[in-house]
């Protein structure tokens, strides 16, 4: 997954995710870091607050990919599994 960063000079840049992170969903807490984008194992909704602080919900389908980034992954309205963050 290619995720859109902005450097030090201000420019926005094209790169390659260099790792994955597991989510576990939570209606409470925010993800200990940002996920540039999110793949999931099994097919099902993710609800999500995305780094603008508005929520979504999508379906995705079985390995299906999210390239939005994220600061939280909410429990309720949640039924995709085996999610994994980009980072």
């Amino acid at each position: 997954m290619f995720v859109q960063l902005q450097n030090a000079q201000g420019h926005k840049v094209m790169t390659m995710a260099s790792s994955t992170f597991s989510i576990t969903p939570d209606d409470d807490e925010v993800l200990a870091e940002r996920a540039f984008g999110i793949r999931v194992v099994g097919a099902g909704t993710v609800h999500y607050l995305g780094v603008d602080e508005n929520e979504d919900t999508v379906e995705l389908p079985e390995f299906g990919e999210l390239p939005v980034v994220m600061v939280k992954v909410f429990a309720t309205g949640t039924t995709a599994t085996g999610i994994k963050g980009y980072r």
